[in-house]
């Protein structure tokens, strides 16, 4: 697994120039997508699955519901779903807390377990899976992509489940 690297594209609610801003310095921190998409670029908002489409377009990639859209907003994972693909709600690192890292570890412990319960309880909602943070342990998702791969021959079978990785 650790040889494979999967394609990875992005949607984000920035216009294209503004993106084109952002790119370089994400880049600079490690964060460099094999493509974007941005709202403007296609036909609706967030909600609405055409970011997702034009990102897989863009790198071949499908069948969609062997692919996971992970997003730190409703929205995010609204989109992952109108897509047909696996989501993930990010909890303590995203937008449903929207604190700075600073910010967040210098509240008490229980505070942050409260705040991370209630963005997991809104994402769970919707979200096949929720983390705290961005890395994600990948045995875990090569036992839920593979097992619906080889169970069930769409992911429309497969009974939602929601889990909170910890």
């Amino acid at each position: 697994m650790a040889s494979r690297r999967a394609a990875h594209g992005s949607t984000t609610g920035y216009t294209r120039e503004l993106l084109h801003v952002a790119i370089p310095v994400a880049a600079r921190h490690g964060y460099a997508p094999d493509a974007s998409v941005t709202p403007d670029e296609v036909a609706g908002d967030g909600r609405k699955p055409f970011m997702c489409y034009r990102n897989a377009i863009l790198l071949a990639a499908y069948p969609l519901w062997r692919r996971v859209k992970i997003g730190d907003t409703a929205s995010d994972i609204a989109e992952g779903i109108n897509a047909g693909m696996w989501t993930v709600g990010i909890t303590a690192t995203g937008n449903e807390i929207g604190l700075s890292r600073g910010d967040w570890e210098a509240l008490p412990r229980d505070s942050r377990a409260t705040l991370e319960r209630e963005a997991a309880r809104r994402l769970t909602e919707l979200a096949d899976l929720c983390r705290d943070g961005l890395f994600l342990n990948a045995q875990r998702w090569l036992a839920l992509t593979v097992g619906a791969e080889e169970g069930q021959e769409d992911r429309r079978d497969t009974k939602r489940s929601i889990l909170h990785i910890h």
